[in-house]
């Protein structure tokens, strides 16, 4: 008899996280979760979040720092390259398409125009620049990253989904 009461207490357990399980899938996400874990590391812990904005393309997303696997996240400033705070190259490469349109992609980047306006919020200290030149290069081009005397920020990403031997290039001189 008590084999039988919990036998149909395990089935019932069963049944109901099954419904949960179908039923959680079609429930709207709100967001919480993510937005908790920004608010703690923003707000609590005080961190200063990296970022990238051109309003002329609708971009804006955080730059990250690491290897290669951090421009599946957004943009990636390339190692060993100058910093907004410093004198030099500031190179931040992204990729032109997440399988997505989104603010932390450079989907748009063949947009840019010369004279058109870069933001830069990088430690807490807002930095702008202004678009002097867009080219198009080689993927084995490495001369973009060169250090430089003046502050200047290159912006570069991959020309299409389906070929990847040329990179759209944006330079831009710090105001």
């Amino acid at each position: 008899m008590l084999l039988r009461r919990v036998n149909v207490l395990l089935c019932l357990i069963i049944v109901v996280l099954a419904c949960f399980l179908l039923i959680s899938s079609l429930l709207p996400r709100t967001g919480f979760i993510a937005y908790s874990k920004e608010w703690i590391k923003d707000e609590v812990l005080h961190l200063r979040r990296n970022k990238l904005v051109i309003s002329s393309i609708g971009v804006n997303g955080e730059i990250y720092e690491g290897d290669e696997s951090v421009l599946d996240l957004g943009f990636w400033r390339r190692p060993y390259t100058g910093t907004p705070d410093t004198n030099g190259n500031t190179v931040i490469a992204a990729h032109r398409f997440l399988y997505r349109y989104g603010p932390n992609t450079f989907f748009n980047l063949d947009k840019v125009r010369v004279g058109d306006n870069i933001k830069i919020i990088w430690e807490g200290i807002t930095y702008f620049y202004a678009v002097t030149e867009t080219k198009i290069v080689s993927s084995t081009e490495i001369g973009l990253e060169e250090a430089t005397e003046k502050q200047i920020l290159t912006l570069y990403t991959c020309i299409s989904l389906w070929d990847q031997s040329d990179r759209l290039v944006v330079i831009a001189e710090r105001k």
